[in-house]
């Protein structure tokens, strides 16, 4: 079934998109508030255990356990490796950087997708491109080191997981060319909560009521999150979808400055400007391109 192109189905389509850069922005919220609270594979455990819920439920939208057959398991475990990490990394990131820092490190993975594509899915990177990635690489040391201070923990900790997330994505490339959407939400969700259920009894902290109601929404956010996203790409292609990711460090920088005082730096300010501006090229590029 082709993709509706209409300009109501557009609109559906950014109204789902602008939808889960809210729910991912509350995400990324929760576990600032709890991340001191409780240890990181806690909540990252129930980041993926209540998300199963929503993926079962896409799952039986697009065809029940019989869409779950793969032939590209490998593919799937070294999706779920990358992802497990991107995520674990970019919760610590939150922890240890303000928010809006922390989102614009992980603005650097469309960057790192385009230059890592070239090896490992032999694509072909134009100099447009190529410039627009090294302009981007350019906001990200100025953000770094902005006055040759030393560069901090958060700083690389949310590097090292944009460089994972970009991995991710390449992984999702290549498993979209044989599995369906559910199939690899259903994986990935359910492969990462067995995982850490098993690292539980090493470290559980027993959430009160409250925290335990906010751990399970994040979990089911984030799993409609992912439904969401889907929809988005259903109803509108993705060089419309791609760049409303951008509209989420208006959320997280003013929730920094609301809940614990986070005025961004003037180096963050045009960093971001700069990184983020590469990436909106990059995105224009690749849609001329198809």
């Amino acid at each position: 079934m082709s993709r509706p192109e209409t300009r109501r189905d557009n609109l559906l389509g950014i109204a789902f998109g602008l939808a889960l850069v809210v729910l991912f922005s509350g995400q990324s919220l929760v576990v600032k508030l709890l991340g001191d609270r409780y240890p990181m594979n806690e909540v990252v455990f129930f980041r993926h255990a209540f998300a199963l819920v929503p993926a079962y439920v896409m799952l039986a939208q697009q065809g029940g356990l019989a869409t779950l057959r793969t032939g590209g398991f490998p593919m799937h475990l070294a999706r779920m490796a990358a992802g497990m990490s991107s995520m674990v990394l970019g919760f610590y990131a939150l922890r240890l950087i303000p928010l809006a820092d922390a989102v614009v490190y992980g603005f650097v993975s469309p960057l790192l997708v385009t230059a890592m594509s070239v090896a490992v899915l032999g694509e072909r990177v134009g100099i447009h491109r190529w410039s627009a990635v090294l302009i981007g690489f350019a906001g990200v040391v100025l953000m770094m080191r902005p006055d040759g201070a030393p560069i901090e923990l958060g700083v690389i900790v949310a590097l090292a997981g944009a460089f994972c997330s970009s991995f991710v994505n390449l992984t999702m490339r290549r498993l979209g060319a044989t599995e369906t959407a559910a199939s690899t939400v259903c994986f990935y969700t359910g492969m990462c909560t067995i995982v850490f259920a098993a690292t539980l009894p090493f470290s559980w902290v027993t959430p009160g009521p409250l925290d335990l109601a906010i751990l399970v929404s994040l979990g089911l956010g984030g799993g409609v999150a992912q439904y969401w996203y889907t929809k988005s790409l259903w109803y509108a292609p993705s060089a419309l979808i791609a760049p409303l990711g951008y509209t989420s460090l208006i959320w997280m920088t003013a929730a920094g400055i609301v809940f614990w005082d986070e005025i961004p730096a003037g180096s963050t300010l045009v960093g971001a400007a700069i990184i983020c501006g590469s990436g909106l090229y990059i995105l224009y590029r690749e849609a001329r391109r198809r």
